[in-house]
This record gives structure tokens, C-alpha cells and sequence, in this order.
């Protein structure tokens, strides 16, 4: 269980290499998103996030929800495809 060691809490190693693995599966899970935040695609694509902004202005796959600025994904791959 968890270990008390020099005032710090410990997990066992077994913990920490499952939540390490849990951890590297994560983004998979993310494929079956409709809109992706910026700083999503931004790791998706290696942009920079002001790079990205200015796309999203410059091109028509920005969504608005309240104060959240996403991007629909499709259109982001399609746009994307067409660059190519």
C-alpha cells in the first residue's frame, strides 16, 4: 500500500508503472472526440498555440462554446489533407 517515507508519501512501483501505462494509452482515447482543444492540437500537429489561433481565425474549423474556443476535428483533417 502506500508508504510513508521521509515525510513523503510513496506508491508501490507496481502502481506507478500501471498509472504510467495508463497514462501512455490516454491519447487513444481522445480518437473518438468531435472537437479537440487547442492545446490538443497543437500536440497533435507540433504547432505552437499562436500558430494554431491564427489558422483557426484564418480558416473555418474554429468552434465557440461560451469562452471555449475548439476545433472540429474533421474539418481540422480535411483541411489539413487539402494542404497536401
Amino acid at each position: 500500500m502506500i508508504e510513508r517515507r521521509n515525510g513523503q508519501y510513496h506508491l508501490p512501483a507496481d502502481i506507478d508503472r500501471l498509472y504510467m501505462l495508463r497514462k501512455k494509452t490516454q491519447p487513444e482515447a481522445n480518437n473518438d472526440k468531435i472537437l479537440i482543444s487547442v492545446k490538443e492540437a497543437c500536440e497533435l500537429t507540433g504547432l505552437s498555440e499562436k500558430t494554431m489561433r491564427s489558422l483557426m481565425n484564418e480558416n473555418c474549423f474554429m468552434v465557440r462554446i461560451g469562452r471555449r474556443t475548439l476545433i472540429d476535428k474533421k474539418k481540422f483533417q480535411k483541411w489539413i489533407d487539402r494542404q497536401s
